[in-house]
């Protein structure tokens, strides 16, 4: 992996009133990697993703993507950086009155001039990635919560963004259809060399897809722990750490 970070946070604090969620994060994000954001309810893995995303702005810091400044950046600029991502919410996020084919297709139509024909293919072509070829004229409400999770990372990938983030992938879903969709994000990964954040909770999920992990805390409201799922799995500095790691009680 190329180690000139893709996303790089400098002492990004994030309140909402005198509310502080996040103070002085700082990270850097490689080219290439799935980078894990984990924590306890409240600790604001959630905020951190928006903020990397461009949804909300922080209160303080700099958020780096590609090395332009997100923070600082306006209009046309700030458009053309958010086009770096494409995004799975917890809920799926798809219209529910459009079919998947239209859901994918109104991104292409809102950031692109591709053509009628073209946009056919890539709907196609990003359906088959995910093993949903044949479903573009499918409601997201004829699908099962495992389609849902497919046809959003099919509409993220549409346009072909450098990272991709998801937040809480395995929300909902058993447990086969949770490694399912663990295997889908390798795949997508080792195939396209896409970055990968994912914000999660889910320790199986943790465990199989990782390659950097941090880890969030809700009273320092800071990074308490971060490396490879070995190296927090003998984090012995804090026992919170340390016990989440290996599933202790």
């Amino acid at each position: 992996m190329d180690e000139k970070p893709i996303i790089e946070i400098k002492n990004l604090t994030v309140s909402y009133g005198e509310r502080t969620i996040l103070k002085d994060i700082n990270l850097k994000v490689k080219k290439g990697e799935i980078f894990v954001i984990v924590g306890g309810s409240g600790c604001g893995k959630s905020t951190l993703m928006r903020q990397i995303i461009g949804i909300e702005r922080p209160m303080e810091g700099t958020i780096f993507i590609n090395g332009e400044d997100l923070t600082a950046a306006e209009g046309g600029k700030r458009r053309k950086i958010l086009q770096n991502f494409g995004v799975m919410f917890q809920s799926g996020g798809l219209f529910a009155s459009m079919d998947i084919g239209d859901n994918m297709a109104l991104m292409l139509e809102s950031y692109t001039k591709v053509d009628t024909d073209r946009i056919d293919d890539l709907i196609d072509l990003n359906l088959s990635a995910v093993g949903l070829r044949g479903y573009e004229n499918y409601l997201p409400s004829e699908l099962s919560g495992g389609m849902k999770k497919r046809a959003a990372i099919a509409r993220a990938m549409v346009l072909n963004p450098d990272i991709l983030c998801f937040d809480e992938p395995a929300s909902g879903l058993d447990p086969v259809n949770a490694a399912s969709l663990d295997e889908l994000i390798k795949d997508i990964n080792r195939s396209l060399g896409t970055t990968m954040i994912v914000v999660t909770h889910d320790l199986a999920s943790i465990m199989n897809i990782s390659d950097y992990i941090i880890m969030l805390d809700t009273e320092t409201k800071g990074i308490i722990a971060k490396g490879t799922l070995a190296e927090l799995q003998n984090f012995r500095e804090n026992e919170y750490v340390y016990k989440f790691f290996n599933r202790l009680a």
